[in-house]
């Protein structure tokens, strides 16, 4: 397997990953993700218990990786804040160290969550799914950026 596919798989778990850490089950519908996307299920020809099995891991590690973001932003916080009151750079700099950490932490929970995701695909439907991504990254490039607010 090369880098390139694994890459795109993650790009779509991180949007997944931060789209859902924005908003409750309670306070919004559920969003639909890719192995919910009736063009994507049926391209893919993902069945019914493969999109459950995708979903339990998404739950499972959903709660792990909004708590590790929810970490992550606070102690990034903390480090602006050092930085603008001129702290000591020994300080700083364990306060990088720790920023480091929980981003790895991070990380490391959305590459697990890739693998367990693509345990569940067939060779055929990795391959797929790399082609479905590779598309939507060509479209991506094409669009002009948004304006910012």
């Amino acid at each position: 397997m090369t880098a390139f596919p694994f890459r795109a798989l993650w790009a779509t778990a991180v949007a997944i990953a931060l789209a859902t850490s924005a908003i409750s089950a309670s306070q919004a519908p559920r969003r639909l993700t890719w192995w919910r996307s009736e063009p994507i299920v049926k391209e893919l020809g993902l069945t019914p218990e493969q999109a459950e099995k995708i979903e339990t891991v998404f739950h499972s590690m959903r709660q792990e990786a909004r708590q590790e973001l929810r970490e992550l932003e606070a102690l990034e916080a903390k480090l602006s804040s050092m930085i603008q009151s001129d702290a000591d750079e020994g300080v700083v700099v364990r306060q990088i160290d720790r920023v480091e950490t929980a981003r790895a932490a991070l990380s490391k929970t959305r590459s697990l969550m890739l693998l367990r995701f693509r345990r569940v695909l067939t060779p055929d439907q990795r391959t797929r799914l790399t082609a479905i991504e590779n598309r939507r990254s060509k479209d991506a490039q094409r669009q002009p950026p948004s304006p910012r607010r």
